[in-house]
C-alpha cells in the first residue's frame, strides 16, 4: 500500500525500507538512520506512515501525521516518529491505506487514522480517529 514498502530480514535482523520514505527516496532497500537498526518483530507501510511492533509488543509509527496515523492528536505534516498509545501488549499489526489496526493479547482489536468510509470506527462520524479506539464485533 502507498509509495513504500519496508521488511524485517536479515542476519541479524533489521528493518530495512524502499520508495518513499519521508523526504527521500531510495531504490533498494535501505538501512534508515532514524530508526533502530534492530529490535522489530512486525513492519507494516501505508500511504503516508510506517509502524513497528517491537519485541516487547509496543507500538511506533512515523508518519507525516496528516490522517491520525500516528495515533496521537496533532501531526503537522513533518516526517516524526512518536511512539502510539495502545492500550496492552500487541501480537499483530495490520494497515490501510491511511489507517492501522493492532491485534492486542487480550484479542481486543484496536485502530486508529483515517475514517472517511468507517473503516476505523463506524460508529465515529470523525475523518480521523487519531487515539487507538476499539473494535466492538
Amino acid at each position: 500500500l502507498g509509495t513504500r514498502a519496508c521488511a524485517i530480514g536479515g542476519s541479524p535482523l533489521k528493518l530495512q525500507c524502499w520508495g518513499n520514505v519521508g523526504s527521500s527516496n531510495y531504490l533498494q532497500p535501505t538501512e534508515l538512520s532514524y530508526f533502530p537498526a534492530t529490535g522489530y518483530n512486525d513492519v507494516v507501510a501505508g500511504w503516508g506512515h510506517i509502524c513497528l511492533r517491537d519485541d516487547q509488543s509496543a507500538v511506533s509509527c512515523f508518519s507525516y501525521g496528516y490522517f491520525g496515523e500516528l495515533g496521537i492528536l496533532g501531526g503537522n505534516g513533518e516526517w516524526i516518529a512518536p511512539p502510539v498509545h495502545v492500550v496492552g501488549g500487541v501480537s499483530q499489526l495490520a494497515t490501510g491505506w491511511q489507517h492501522l489496526c493492532a491485534l492486542l493479547d487480550s484479542g481486543a482489536v484496536q485502530c486508529w487514522g483515517r475514517n472517511v468510509r468507517g473503516q476505523v470506527d463506524p460508529a465515529d462520524s470523525n475523518e480521523e480517529v487519531r487515539n487507538p479506539a476499539s473494535v466492538v464485533f
